[in-house]
């Protein structure tokens, strides 16, 4: 005896999806046309995700840049008064 409970439940995914629609008001157009906007922000987001990131490797290598110039600094000061 063969399983059906994944058609059934694919079957009842997608009547609801057209209930949730046909409540909602939505045509078809623009209801892709909602999808198309929220998939535009998505890919937008990583967008900004992507130069967030690169913004954090930027600093964390001034940082890194800042604490070696330290370094020096306090090494030649250090020099200086022992002269």
């Amino acid at each position: 005896m063969s399983d059906f409970s994944d058609d059934v439940s694919i079957i009842q995914q997608s009547h609801s999806a057209k209930i949730v629609l046909a409540e909602g008001g939505f045509t078809t157009g623009q209801f892709l046309q909602s999808l198309n906007g929220a998939v535009k922000a998505l890919f937008e987001e990583r967008q900004l995700q992507r130069r967030l990131e690169r913004i954090y490797d930027d600093i964390t290598e001034n940082i890194a840049h800042v604490q070696s110039a330290e370094n020096n600094y306090n090494s030649v000061t250090s020099k200086f008064l022992l002269l």
